[in-house]
Order: C-alpha cells, then structure tokens, then sequence
C-alpha cells in the first residue's frame, strides 16, 4: 500500500485542452479557403498535445524533454518576451501564445504590415522544431 502511494506521488499532472493550466506555450496557424485552426501545446512536464480543425479529438504526441520546455520557457522571461503585442492576421496567419504562471502574450501575424519580431519567431521555430521531431519518431 504504501509503494503505491510513493508511486502514485511521483506521477507527473496529465493536462487537457479543456482545462489549460498556468503554464504552457502553443504555437500554429490558420485561415485560407478552409478557415482551419491548428495548434501545437507544449506543457512544462514534456507533453505535447495537438488539435486540428478537422479532427474531433486531441492529438497526443510524443513528450519531449522538460529541459526543453524550461530552457524556452526561461528564455521568453529573460527576453521579456510576454510584453510584446502583434496582431496582425491575413488570409493565411501564424501564432504563438505565450502563458507563463499566468501572464499572457498572444502573437498573430500574416500580413504583410507587420513583421512577427525575429525574438518570437525564433520561439516559434523552436517549438516546430520541436514538434516536427517528436512525430517524425
């Protein structure tokens, strides 16, 4: 009885797309003729989860390395990245959201007024990146 409950402690929290915890980072895209939204979300335990326009159920990939997601994570607090605002969608746009112990950034870009910051696209990057390899497995 008492293993279990040590092993049932160590258990790392499972989140949902319907109840997002305080942390967490996305990135995607979206619009043209079809009016789709995809969105990758990474959490600070390694999960990844997606959801497609299209498909009615959340998409579960591979975990990644929590040093991962920390490292990105670090990086956006010490670039004080969550400051910056843009919304600035097209007919096709890209995303990032942002939240990090409860503050907020959401980026859109497609138009060709704004440019997304070379700061958030490089985060935005990584994240794909990050997304692309773990399917790829």
């Amino acid at each position: 009885m008492m293993v279990m409950a040590i092993f049932m402690s160590c258990k790392s929290t499972e989140h949902t797309l319907e109840k997002l915890p305080d942390t967490y980072l996305s990135f995607g895209s979206g619009g043209g003729f079809a009016g789709a939204h995809d969105e990758t979300f990474f959490f600070e335990n390694g999960q990844v989860l997606m959801s497609k326009t299209f498909v009615d159920s959340t998409i579960v990939l591979p975990k990644v390395d929590k040093s991962e997601i920390s490292a990105l994570i670090n990086q956006i607090l010490d670039e004080n990245l969550l400051t910056y605002k843009l919304f600035d969608p097209g007919n096709m746009y890209y995303f990032l959201k942002m939240k990090i112990d409860g503050a907020e950034a959401y980026i859109v870009w497609g138009n060709k007024r704004e440019q997304c910051p070379p700061e958030l696209r490089n985060i935005y990057n990584k994240l794909n990146q990050l997304a692309i390899r773990e399917e790829v497995k």
